[in-house]
């Protein structure tokens, strides 16, 4: 049997960026948006993929898999060159037979330094605006 995938494909171009994931209540992001893109899933689910550089120069890769993510994304509508925070703040309140659904906080600052509007933010939760 030979082996017909080229792994050298997902290594990345430079290698040096990283998946990030928001595990617990007050993770958070805080960086330039280097690239966006529409990731494609196995079953066809489309999403949000950022490519975000941090102060440090790290570049991580954020896929929004999170609803309330995808929400804030879009009520922002970051673009390329924007600087954006994200604090995941806690959890919701779940559906009958649902997961908790996560919440975030999000602030973009537009590239050329013009705030972008924001959402109130949740009561007594970390925010993303005094990361920026």
């Amino acid at each position: 049997m030979t082996n017909s995938i080229d792994w050298g494909e997902f290594q990345g171009s430079s290698g040096d960026w990283q998946n990030f994931r928001f595990a617990t209540a007050g993770d958070s992001i805080c960086g330039e948006i280097t690239e966006l893109r529409i990731a494609t899933m196995a079953d066809g689910t489309r999403m949000p993929a950022l490519t975000i550089k941090t102060d440090d120069g790290t570049e991580w890769s954020l896929l929004a898999s999170q609803i309330g993510l995808q929400r804030a994304l879009s009520t922002h509508r970051p673009a390329t060159g924007d600087t954006i925070a994200i604090v995941y703040t806690g959890d919701g309140n779940p559906k009958p037979g649902k997961s908790a659904p996560k919440l975030f906080d999000v602030q973009v600052k537009r590239g050329d330094e013009t705030p972008a509007p924001a959402p109130a933010p949740a009561a007594a939760a970390p925010s993303a605006s005094s990361l920026i």
